[in-house]
């Protein structure tokens, strides 16, 4: 609109504030008048407020590694396991490492990758290395690092592993694929 007596010049003003935790963005109309009075027919200043946008928590990991999850057993073990699953019951964790076993007749495996899927998705998988097992047997311990990223948990998970076939499990493990998972505390900022 031009401007002049009696003309309104309508400015559009964003203003971002944080209330409660949550931001929002109010968008402002003005109408300035300038001259002798009112334009005919000016809007009047009006507020409209957008949908809150969730901030992030951001989580700090803090403390040695300890066991959120352990299904091995010591049994005979048999290859074919299959993807166990596990409860954070409520808690929040960082994970540190994820592991495995591949006793494969004391033949071992070389080891490939693990890790962690959920509803909404995988965490890694990550490359593992091999360590030796009861009586020195080659790779039978495969163990993943969850590098990269800090990995947050929380909720339901299953473990992964990229060699289902000679994935160790036995009659106490229903069948399930024996796994680990090591994590620090997650402590929001």
């Amino acid at each position: 609109m031009a401007e002049g007596p009696g003309r309104a010049t309508a400015a559009d003003r964003r203003l971002a504030i944080v209330v409660g935790g949550v931001l929002l963005t109010l968008i402002v109309v003005a109408v300035a008048v300038s001259g002798r009075g009112k334009a005919p027919n000016a809007p009047a200043a009006r507020t409209v407020a957008s949908t809150p946008t969730p901030r992030p928590i951001v989580y700090r990991c803090v403390g040695d590694p300890v066991l959120a999850f352990d299904n091995w057993n010591g049994g005979a073990v048999t290859n074919g396991g299959s993807p166990p699953t596990f409860n954070t019951n409520g808690k929040t964790y960082c994970l540190a490492s994820i592991a495995t076993l591949h006793w494969n007749a004391r033949s071992g495996k070389v080891p490939g990758t693990i890790g962690l899927v959920t509803s909404t998705g995988p965490a890694g998988p990550w490359p593992a290395i091999g360590t030796a097992g009861d009586g020195g047997a080659a790779n039978v311990n495969w163990i993943a690092l969850a590098t990269g990223p800090t990995v947050i948990i929380s909720g339901s998970f299953t473990c992964i592993d990229s060699d289902p076939a000679t994935w160790s499990n036995d009659r106490a493990s229903d069948g399930d694929g024996f796994c680990r998972v090591w994590v620090t505390t997650a402590v929001p900022e």
